[in-house]
This record gives structure tokens, C-alpha cells and sequence, in this order.
């Protein structure tokens, strides 16, 4: 056990001495330091666009005009156009209800429609929100519809004020999925889970829920502001630029040893060969996985810094039979990242097989990224092509993350298949590096 652990201290002081190494670590560190910054940037950027045109363009007061003009000019011959147009000049737009109103207004064309019109009319010309809902839960509407007004009623929320901001938004997202509207910033829950937790945290004064945070980058809103979460929760993509640091070290790992003639004193020592191998392998994994602890320890406080801590002891709710479940957050970002690590840990063993058998580092580094590149790729065409064998290849397993989460290339695909299909290319991966590293000449 003594002589393993001075074998793999002497493999850290080696990588850690070269030059390369401290370059790719210092700017490693500067990514997930930076990604917050950039992230606070951005959204710094699309939230003055959205004001700048929500202060030079209504949308609402547009179409109010428009109908105005339409209803003086006579283009409307329902008979109803003087009422028409006493409720569209009554309309308060800022009221959300009252825009809504009009455009239930717009679709009345009959003759006995007067009285609803009027009724409308004095709701909005009273601002009475109550009454509005009363309307709208004795008028045969859609099932969300009547849901969304009955709980507006039977806990006293109106349609707007700052105070209310957070109801309403949970409110307009149960609405949304009950009426079959998946909202793409929330993609990965399904319609009927974005119900069932709308209203568990509407019931329990909830209002941020991280498992409705998407995982992918690319679905965060740029038009709303984002929270701690909104970025912290992403930051496991980054695992993605620790996989291409460890093919560089992975692939240097034993290449470098063999073309230097540096092996030699290792063998000096009465140390056999395969405790040599396990000594790094053991290093190139532990170091992969101590750069995603770093990331995780790093991106804490620094995603606070940019973006405060409000929300920071929000939970995780997830949906197990219908009912709610209540998680830590953070526990469930720390499975993530364990989840993620098993990519890493795969591509790290494929470079160390592909280093032990190679006779320099430089075609090792080569060979390993590019057998990740063109893996992926292999796998994205054969899944076009319902290639259905093709899950059965390592690279259509390594995105584990992705299979946990229900997003992958190839539909159906289990963890249980993924980590039988991993565990089985690891041992060849292994057997076949340890089989050259043990009967290579020096």
C-alpha cells in the first residue's frame, strides 16, 4: 500500500510539473470563474433590449388603436360598435384582466351580446377583478380557465401588483400547462408535473422550484432575470471541458513515459508493472474528478457574487406518483455532477487505453480526441437512421446526464442498458491498456 501511494505522489508531481498542465488548469479555472460573469453580461444586455422596447413599443396599445379606428370608421356591422368602443376607451391596458376582456369583446358580434358587453364594460370601467373571475366561472371556459379564476377568488390574488408577482407567475404557468402549453424554458417537466408542482407551491407559498430549471444551456430565458439557480444549476456542462483536459493528460499519461525513456526508473524500483498501471490510472482519474469538485466549490460562490444568493435554499420538487417530493437543491446539484463525472471517467479511460498503446503522446492526445468527436457523430447519423444497435456503442452512453434526464439521441434508452454497456466497454478499455502497459518493451 506504501509503495502505491508514493507511486501515485510521484505521478501528481509529474503532471503537475509540466508547464502544458499548468496552463490548461489556469485557464480551466478562469472558464468557470468567468461563465458567471458572462452569464450576468448577457442577460445584463437582453433585459435592456426588452425594456427599451417595452418603453418604445405597445403591443396593446397598438391593437387598441386598431380596433378603435375600425369601429369609428364603420368596418364593424354587428350593430355593437358604440359599445364596442366605450369598452375598448374604458380599458385600463397596464391590467392584464382588462386586455383580456377586450379581446373576449372583439369576439362578440351577435345582437343579444349587448348586455355582456356592457357587464364587461362597468367591470373594467370599476376595475372590479372579482367580479371579472365571477364572469368568467359562470361562463362555460376551458378547465384552466375556470381553475385560474376560482383560486383567484378563493385566495384573493388579482391579476397584477408587485406583491403578487410570484403567484401570478406560478399561476400563469399552471394555466399554460393545463391548457397543453409546455413552456420551453421548463422542458424538462412534463405539462401534468408542471401542474402538480405549480399548485403544491402555489398551496405551500413556494415560488422557486429548481427542477424546473432546464439543464441545457440554450433554454434559459434571455428576457427574464435570471437567479443564482438559473446559472449555477447549468454549470455541470462544464464537466464537458474537464473531459478534454484529462484526454490530453490521460493520453500523455503513458506515451510521454515510453517516448522519454522516463520509464526505465520506474521499473528500477521492485514495483510490478501492473501496480505501476493502477497507480495511473488512479491518478488521471482522481485528478478528473478533483478539477469537477474544484468546479463545484468555485462556481458557489462566484454565481452568488454575480447573482446574489436570494433563492439559494430553494428546493428541489420532483414528482414521484403524483405526488410531490421535497429535495435539497444543492444534494441534487451534487448527483448531478457525480452523474456527470461518469462521461469523464469514461473518455479519461478510453485516452489512458489509447496512450498505453501508442508510442507517443502527441498521436495518443490525436487519436483520443478524435475518436471522440467522430463517436458522437457516429452515433447522432446512426440514430437519424434508426440504427437502433447503435446505443450499444460507448459513445451513444458516455452523455449520462442526458440519459438520466430523458434527452437522448436514441429513444428509450435506460440508465440500466447505459451503465451495462459502459461497465462492459470500461473492462475492455482497461484489460486492453493493462495487456500493453504489461508486455510493452522498453
Amino acid at each position: 500500500m506504501h509503495n502505491f501511494v508514493g507511486l501515485v505522489k510521484n505521478e501528481y508531481i509529474k503532471i503537475y510539473k509540466k508547464t502544458s498542465t499548468r496552463v490548461l488548469l489556469v485557464i480551466f479555472v478562469a472558464v468557470v470563474i468567468c461563465y458567471p460573469g458572462i452569464m450576468k453580461l448577457v442577460n445584463h444586455i437582453s433585459m435592456e433590449e426588452m425594456n427599451s422596447y417595452s418603453n418604445d413599443i405597445s403591443w396593446k396599445e397598438n391593437i387598441i388603436q386598431e380596433d378603435l379606428y375600425t369601429l369609428k370608421n364603420g368596418e364593424d356591422k354587428s350593430g355593437l360598435a358604440q359599445y364596442k368602443i366605450e369598452a375598448l376607451e374604458a380599458a385600463d391596458i397596464n391590467e392584464q384582466w382588462q386586455f383580456d376582456a377586450v379581446m373576449n369583446i372583439k369576439t362578440l358580434n351577435k345582437a343579444d351580446d349587448k348586455q355582456e358587453i356592457q357587464k364587461l364594460t362597468m367591470l373594467m370601467k370599476t376595475n372590479d377583478w372579482r367580479g371579472y373571475c365571477k364572469y368568467r366561472v359562470d361562463e362555460p371556459k376551458t378547465e384552466s380557465d375556470t381553475w385560474e379564476m376560482q383560486y383567484r377568488l378563493d385566495h384573493d390574488i388579482p391579476f397584477s401588483g408587485e406583491e403578487y408577482a410570484e403567484e401570478n407567475k406560478i399561476i400563469e404557468n399552471v394555466v399554460n400547462a393545463m391548457a397543453g402549453y409546455t413552456d420551453y424554458y421548463q422542458s424538462t417537466l412534463s405539462s401534468t408535473d408542471q401542474v402538480i408542482i405549480g399548485k403544491y407551491m402555489l398551496d405551500n407559498g413556494i415560488y422557486e422550484n429548481t427542477s424546473a430549471k432546464n439543464s441545457r444551456l440554450t433554454s434559459i430565458d434571455p428576457y427574464e432575470k435570471l437567479t443564482f439557480w438559473d446559472v449555477f444549476i447549468r454549470t455541470p456542462f462544464l464537466v464537458t471541458g474537464i473531459g478534454y483536459i484529462m484526454l490530453a493528460l490521460a493520453g500523455s499519461c503513458v506515451a510521454n513515459e515510453f517516448s522519454q525513456g522516463t520509464i526505465k526508473f520506474l521499473l528500477i524500483n521492485p514495483v510490478k508493472r501492473g501496480k505501476i498501471f493502477a497507480a495511473k490510472y488512479f491518478t488521471v482519474i482522481t485528478m478528473g474528478l478533483l478539477l469537477m469538485l474544484i468546479t463545484l466549490i468555485i462556481s458557489i460562490p462566484v454565481t452568488g457574487i454575480f447573482f446574489g444568493f436570494d433563492g439559494f435554499t430553494a428546493p428541489y420538487l420532483e414528482v414521484v406518483k403524483e405526488d410531490v417530493v421535497v429535495k435539497s437543491s444543492m444534494i441534487h446539484m451534487v448527483k448531478t455532477y457525480l452523474i456527470a463525472s461518469v462521461g469523464m471517467v469514461i473518455m479519461s479511460t478510453m485516452a489512458f487505453m489509447i496512450s498505453c498503446l501508442a508510442k507517443s503522446s502527441v498521436l495518443a492526445i490525436i487519436v483520443g480526441f478524435i475518436m471522440s468527436s467522430v463517436g458522437a457523430t457516429i452515433s447522432m447519423i446512426m440514430s437519424s437512421f434508426h440504427i437502433d444497435w447503435g446505443r450499444y456503442l460507448i459513445f451513444a452512453n458516455t452523455d449520462v446526464l442526458g440519459i438520466h434526464n430523458g434527452t437522448t439521441s436514441f429513444p428509450n434508452q435506460t440508465m440500466g442498458v447505459a451503465l451495462v454497456v459502459i461497465a462492459v466497454h470500461m473492462v475492455v478499455f482497461l484489460l486492453t491498456g493493462w495487456d500493453a502497459f504489461t508486455r510493452r518493451s522498453i
